[in-house]
């Protein structure tokens, strides 16, 4: 008859016993220490990408304000098709129009039905509450005026095709016909995007 073999139960207190961590506060201590060293580096990771990450989010509103500045050039030109092509009529500052007897009508109003009224189009993403008015310092600009972008004045009824400067025709892909409000965008001197007449944008 074939012998069954021996099974040998581990003594309480062997080594076969213990777990990783029993009676080893030393064990405990060291993994507290490297749990401790981990975070560290991970805050100090944090800390090194966080400006890297801020000026990603600055750089992704500019890019739709550059977009927002493109669907206005569009609307313009759309109104001047309807209108002998001649630019519209606005008001740069309608909070402080130039001519206060007589003030013109808020870019907002002129081109609005030329977006599909999507009012998103008239703000900066990049504008924010620090940027205040005069007439109000509790209010931003482009809420008490109801548009981020400011209107070039002296274009006012002029043809799409030839804006004067002083009487002088000037080249469409020249004329700046509006800008940002504020500087709000990561630029170096001028950190403004600016529409041309002839609908590019570029960011100053």
């Amino acid at each position: 008859m074939t012998a069954l073999p021996e099974i040998r139960l581990p003594i309480a207190g062997s080594r076969l016993d213990r777990t990783p961590f029993a009676g080893s506060p030393r064990a405990v201590a060291f993994t507290l220490i490297e749990l401790l060293t981990v975070i560290a580096i991970i805050g100090m990771l944090a800390s090194m990408l966080w400006p890297a990450v801020r000026q990603m989010q600055a750089r992704a509103r500019s890019v739709q304000c550059v977009n927002n500045l493109r669907q206005l050039g569009q609307a313009v030109h759309i109104y001047a098709g309807e209108n002998n092509q001649r630019l519209p009529e606005i008001e740069p500052t309608p909070t402080s129009p130039v001519k206060p007897e007589a003030p013109k009508v808020r870019l907002r109003d002129a081109l609005f039905s030329y977006v599909q009224n999507n009012e998103g189009v008239f703000r900066c993403p990049g504008d924010r509450p620090p940027t205040l008015s005069e007439t109000n310092p509790t209010v931003p600009r482009w809420k008490e005026n109801g548009q981020s972008y400011e209107w070039r004045y002296p274009y006012n009824g002029d043809l799409v095709d030839q804006p004067t400067v002083f009487l002088k025709p000037s080249k469409d892909d020249r004329s700046i016909l509006m800008w940002d409000y504020e500087n709000v965008h990561p630029s170096q001197g001028f950190p403004k995007n600016v529409l041309y007449v002839d609908g590019h944008v570029q960011s100053h």
